[in-house]
């Protein structure tokens, strides 16, 4: 009787665990079903990210945005060149050329020109009066100065690259063409003397 009342309890037991192992497994088995698929790399994402593996690595560092490098324009430089002098009407006539188009024009004694006058001209050369004083400028020289500040004598004529370039922009910039002041007469040979020059010049 021992023996037949055993068995029974021994089928009991393992029938129980067998239950007891179905329960723990089936809530397991049902989220793995339910988990997305590509989940597994969003897991080990970190990993890549920061290479883990790497034994040089150094502490991860935040995505910075490249810093803009900001460069100003320079400031316009303003040019005016004597290009000579002639005698018309028992009076001196300068004859000057720049980067504006006010600037290309005849100027007799006490005439203003680029914000100075004129205060008296030699065929070798022309005096200004201005704020800064007096300015000696000799013909095939020029005057130069970067815009809001003082004009300076320069040796040597007006470049040809650049008086080009700053003719172009001062036109551009007025919508008119290169002319002389209201008032100012250019004489013929003036005219042709400017001609002649410009010509060579571009040359």
């Amino acid at each position: 009787m021992t023996t037949t009342a055993a068995i029974p309890a021994r089928l009991l037991v393992a029938a129980f665990l067998a239950l007891l192992l179905v329960a723990l497994w089936s809530p397991a088995w049902g989220q793995d079903e339910r988990r997305p698929r590509d989940a597994g790399f969003e897991r080990f994402r970190v990993i890549v990210e920061r290479n883990i593996f790497e034994p040089n690595r150094g502490p991860a560092r935040g995505h910075r945005p490249a810093q803009e490098v900001r460069r100003d324009d320079p400031p316009p430089v303003e040019t005016l060149a004597l290009l000579g002098a002639v005698v018309y009407d028992s009076t001196v006539v300068a004859v000057f050329t720049g980067s504006r188009p006010d600037f290309r024009a005849t100027v007799r004694p006490g005439d203003n020109l680029a914000d100075m006058r004129v205060a008296e001209i030699r065929i070798g050369g022309v005096t200004f009066e201005g704020a800064s004083g007096r300015l000696e400028l000799p013909v095939g020289w020029h005057l130069r100065r970067v815009a809001g500040g003082e004009w300076q004598v320069a040796s040597g004529p007006l470049p040809q690259q650049v008086r080009r370039r700053e003719e172009s922009r001062a036109v551009s910039a007025s919508g008119s063409q290169p002319g002389r002041p209201a008032g100012v007469v250019e004489s013929d040979t003036a005219r042709r003397m400017r001609e002649r020059r410009e010509r060579e010049e571009s040359e």
